[in-house]
């Protein structure tokens, strides 16, 4: 019987991931790992106890902290908006999956996650999930080769609804149950709260208040701190300026913030730290789709890649928000992605 390491988290699609592989012959072993002070095992002890497999507990809070804590801060100090997740995902999550199984003697990883692999051509390639609303591919830009050809991913080719009835139905979990949050480490997602709580975020008065101004610089009043505000935002802005404003750039170094009267959308930008996931590394131009964020809809672009840097001109207008993932697709296949300057 072949194993598997499965990651559980303690919510439904980790539970379902698990139920499926073992109805389909799998030896399931489960790992939850310890990346933050308030992480619960209880969920997953509950899953791997109805599912009646063992379950390896590990501690990464300091690894977690030192990696995606130190990344996250260190994009807000520079006046961006980071996607901890995406960076989670190749750092954390399935570097220590693998490291885990390693020790086990196992070769297989499995998640929960919703999207799919494919061997192709001696690469694994990485495609959408079938539930366009839960497709988590966007957020697995990042893993390398080695990582990929691990992953088994049996939540593809099933919708969540379904997924929510099976792990009922067979005990394993409870409808009840709040599933997890967007970002594990941050309680009640409260990004400003968590980073003027964190021990080495500056504390001088650019990261505490700032100056509004308008695209000709002129101070339109005073803010609370460049940590509260991401380009494109239009909610919760601290300013009544009598019409509707958006967030269109935020300057870590003067502390101020630009606010523009017209969504702040562009034609041009460019990439870094690209990862060539489906397509094998190469330099040039192609054209394909890319999701410049994670609930956007994918806009035709022609990309010019150099190294690990893109220039991208875009078909369609679009909001582009520094720090945060920019990934291409051809169709439903993840060619590649990278990070928004």
């Amino acid at each position: 019987m072949k194993r598997v390491l499965v990651g559980l988290s303690g919510g439904v699609d980790s539970a379902a991931a698990a139920l499926f592989l073992r109805e389909a012959g799998y030896e399931v072993v489960g790992a939850f790992f310890f990346f933050h002070p308030g992480a619960d095992p209880s969920g997953a002890r509950i899953v791997a106890e109805k599912l009646a497999i063992p379950l390896v507990e590990k501690d990464y809070i300091k690894t977690f902290r030192e990696r995606v804590i130190a990344d996250f801060i260190e994009q807000y100090k520079n006046g961006k908006t980071p996607n901890p997740c995406a960076y989670c995902n190749r750092f954390m999550k399935f570097a220590a999956l693998c490291e885990t199984a390693d020790a086990l003697g196992i070769r297989p990883v499995a998640t929960g996650h919703y999207a799919r692999v494919l061997q192709k051509n001696g690469r694994t390639q990485l495609f959408e999930g079938s539930d366009k609303k839960k497709d988590q591919s966007y957020f697995l830009w990042r893993l390398t080769q080695e990582q990929l050809s691990r992953i088994v991913l049996p939540l593809e080719g099933k919708h969540k609804s379904d997924i929510k009835q099976r792990v009922e139905n067979a005990g394993v979990f409870s409808s009840e149950k709040k599933e997890s949050q967007e970002i594990c480490f941050i309680p009640g997602d409260d990004y400003s709260s968590f980073l003027e709580s964190v021990e080495h975020f500056p504390a001088n008065s650019v990261w505490k208040t700032g100056q509004f101004v308008d695209e000709s610089g002129h101070v339109l009043g005073k803010h609370q701190g460049i940590i509260r505000y991401t380009v494109g935002q239009r909610k919760r802005l601290g300013i009544a300026l009598g019409q509707r404003a958006f967030v269109k750039k935020v300057n870590a170094k003067t502390g101020d913030v630009t606010v523009s009267f017209e969504p702040p959308c562009q034609i041009n930008c460019s990439i870094h730290s690209i990862n060539f996931v489906s397509a094998p590394p190469f330099e040039g131009v192609c054209t394909c789709t890319v999701r410049t964020r994670y609930r956007t809809v994918p806009v035709g672009c022609n990309v010019r890649i150099q190294a690990d840097r893109a220039e991208v001109v875009l078909d369609t207008p679009a909001s582009v928000c520094p720090g945060q993932s920019a990934v291409f697709y051809e169709g439903d296949k993840l060619l590649f992605g990278g990070i928004c300057e």
